[in-house]
């Protein structure tokens, strides 16, 4: 009786032995010498990239504007809300290009009344009454007409720190939308009254919201410009249902449609976004380097809180398997992208630095998480 005993306390000893020399080594951390020869390699990449002409760095960037480009800005910031939890924002902008048959689109200004873009409660109608637009467009219209005047008086720019790179928040994007769809709104009204002057410095606002817009080098604010240059073509061509424009007002129009550049930005919207995966992979790579808890730091709180054990040991096998696999790639002259949901590494090919590979595979690997592990190098 006893020696099957004594032989069951043998193995759960030897169980429990393993169980805590695994423990031991997913603790450890990762082999500082791959880590090393990772950054190293990394770094020559960056400086290589950096001797061709390529902005690596977030401070190559300078998003900074004169005092009199920081003064246009907050008269046109100053056309939102104040209190955006409490203020309803105006929903039932007109379509200004709603199409009728396959060559045709109805003049919003010259219809009894407008559509709503959301039927009211609780008489289903979908029916906006003149006068009802009339007051929710001109509940802004001190802000509103500062904005046109400073629109048309010169360069829009917008003063920002690019420190934050892919986070930065950009709330001036809203508002670039919202006032060109204002102004729109501003010209279907002035239009069905007849008030063709006030129509034309509205129009030309709007057009200058896109023309006159230095766009800042981010890819979503490329986006809202040119989603604003669609609406700011549909307030055009309401606007040019009348013949009441001048020779001289269309040349103007025409003149600032023509001075427009939508290309020369792009390459720099480019740089700035390789800058700132630079400063995201950058950050992913100190995280692995931050200290862990102690072994016996693990042994207590794995005590206190069970799943905690799960968690820590299922993070640093998931650790090491990423240093591993960088390490091992880090030794031959290819480029190679790996990427999970929380961790992203990425060189370029060797020795033709900023060119593509000749060929790639993928090696798809489950992590213990069951998230896929994606692998792309050369072949």
């Amino acid at each position: 009786m006893n020696a099957p005993l004594a032989i069951l306390r043998w193995k759960i000893g030897w169980i429990l032995a393993v169980i805590v020399i695994i423990c031991a080594v997913l603790l450890s951390r990762p082999d500082k010498g791959a880590q090393t020869a990772a950054q190293k390699a990394v770094e020559e990449t960056r400086l290589a990239l950096r001797q061709q002409g390529f902005k690596t760095d977030l401070a190559d960037f300078d998003l900074s504007t004169s005092p009199e480009l920081r003064a246009r800005e907050a008269i046109l910031k100053a056309t939102a809300p104040m209190n955006r939890l409490s203020s309803q924002p105006f929903v039932n902008h007109p379509n200004l290009m709603e199409v009728v048959g396959t060559n045709s689109a109805i003049v919003v200004w010259k219809l009894a009344a407008l559509k709503k873009q959301y039927r009211s409660w609780p008489d289903n109608s979908d029916e906006l009454a003149w006068e009802e637009f009339r007051e929710a467009i001109n509940a802004n219209q001190m802000q509103i007409d500062a904005a046109c005047t400073a629109v048309l008086s010169g360069p829009i720019r917008f003063n920002l720190n690019v420190s934050g790179g892919n986070g930065i928040l950009l709330p001036h994007l809203a508002t670039m939308k919202n006032l060109t769809q204002t102004l729109g709104d501003r010209i279907v009204l002035d239009l069905h009254n007849g008030n063709k002057d006030a129509a034309w410095t509205n129009l030309v606002a709007a057009t200058r919201l896109v023309t006159a817009w230095e766009t800042e080098s981010f890819d979503v604010s490329q986006f809202v410009r040119f989603g604003n240059t669609a609406l700011a073509f549909n307030a055009t061509w309401q606007a040019l249902q009348t013949n009441g424009w001048t020779d001289e007002q269309l040349a103007r129009l025409q003149q600032e449609w023509e001075s427009v550049d939508f290309l020369t930005n792009l390459p720099e919207t480019a740089a700035f976004k390789r800058a700132s995966m630079v400063a995201e992979c950058q950050q992913d790579r100190q995280g692995l380097l931050d200290p862990r808890p102690t072994f016996n730091e693990f042994v207590h709180e794995a005590f206190r809180s069970p799943a905690f054990v799960w968690y820590e040991l299922n993070y640093r096998w998931n650790e090491r398997i990423i240093s591993g696999v960088a390490a091992t790639k880090m030794k031959k002259p290819c480029c190679f992208f790996i990427a999970t949901a929380k961790f992203s590494f990425a060189t370029p090919c060797k020795p033709q630095l900023g060119q593509p590979c000749a060929s790639f595979r993928a090696s798809p690997i489950k992590l213990s998480s069951g998230q896929n592990f994606a692998i792309r190098g050369c072949k």
